[in-house]
């Protein structure tokens, strides 16, 4: 048995199946059944875009009910995420009604707004950072050989010294201001408040904490020590931070980019998410060849043992079956 994380346009794929040809879908069904697929809040954020980019609110509904339906099925409420209990945080594999996920996902129209705005934001800061540092640039020779992002040679290592300066800068901000609140804490008298405050300490302590480790991560990245790199596979803000790095240096060097539409700063982020979440499983599924060359590099780079598969809109039914039989 086998731990499945599938792209979501392998889902669209799925989802048609059913409509179109439902004794093959059973089939394959069968197969998906024999292992375990994971469905993440990805998935979820990937398919509620369209209560952005649908005018008619209630279809979208609709379409978001049905597929939470549809993952329900192939998944059997099997989900990766982020175990914040402990410290630090860590991936972690649960049964979670998908409804209960849909919850966390989509708290309102103004919350989703703000997500969206945020990864604009980021899409656009990339484009900013390949303007600033022009000698990020890479030859296409370069990225038609490289096995592993060491391989973009002195182009990577100026782009990892540069977020090490600025997670540094950081972690300068969260020492100021826990030294602010601690001192309001010891000020205060409410006991109320001086709780609230203690937690904000406690919160500001945790990302102090992630920023050493993704520190340490690149550092023994750039030292090429892969087998120092593996005790922080399991931290959720390490592989998080790090993977996201990796990928934002991918769009300024244009390594594998999609032609830019006005949704492209969307799907790169949800490509993001699913290639953080897939790490913890045994397989990865796309049918995005952009994509697939992405996530084959970061885990050839990281050291990470999930494998990566490719098909597309002809051939994937038989593929998902010779994949999930081997």
């Amino acid at each position: 048995m086998k731990d499945i994380y599938l792209d979501n346009n392998i889902i669209i794929y799925l989802e048609n199946l059913k409509n179109d040809n439902k004794n093959e879908f059973i089939k394959i069904l069968s197969i998906l059944k024999k292992n375990k697929v994971f469905y993440s809040y990805g998935h979820l954020e990937e398919r509620n875009a369209e209560l952005l980019t649908n005018k008619n609110k209630e279809e979208a509904k609709r379409l978001i009910n049905e597929r939470i339906d549809f993952l329900e099925e192939i998944t059997s409420n099997n989900e990766v995420i982020c175990d914040f209990s402990k410290k630090p945080a860590v991936f972690c594999k649960k049964i979670e009604n998908i409804r209960d996920t849909y919850k966390r996902v989509n708290k309102s129209e103004l919350f989703n707004k703000k997500i969206d705005n945020g990864m604009k934001e980021r899409y656009e800061n990339s484009k900013f950072i390949k303007e600033k540092y022009p000698e990020f640039e890479v030859s296409e020779e370069i990225k038609s050989k490289v096995k592993t992002v060491l391989d973009f040679e002195n182009s990577f290592i100026r782009f990892l010294e540069i977020v090490e300066i600025e997670k540094k800068e950081e972690e300068n901000i969260y020492l100021s201001e826990r030294e602010f609140k601690m001192n309001l804490w010891k000020a205060e008298n409410d006991y109320q408040r001086k709780y609230v405050l203690m937690k904000e300490i406690q919160i500001l302590d945790v990302r102090k904490e992630n920023i050493k480790n993704i520190l340490k991560f690149f550092k023994y990245l750039k030292e090429n020590k892969i087998y120092k790199l593996k005790p922080y596979l399991k931290l959720f803000s390490v592989m998080e931070s790090v993977i996201e790095d990796i990928f934002c240096y991918f769009n300024i060097i244009k390594y594998s980019n999609d032609k830019h539409k006005d949704t492209t700063y969307r799907s790169r982020e949800f490509d993001v998410t699913h290639a953080i979440l897939a790490t913890q499983c045994d397989i990865f599924i796309t049918a995005d060849r952009k994509l697939y060359q992405r996530i084959k590099l970061v885990y050839n780079s990281l050291g990470i043992k999930t494998k990566v598969y490719l098909t597309n809109a002809e051939k994937y039914v038989k593929d998902l079956s010779d994949i999930l039989s081997s």
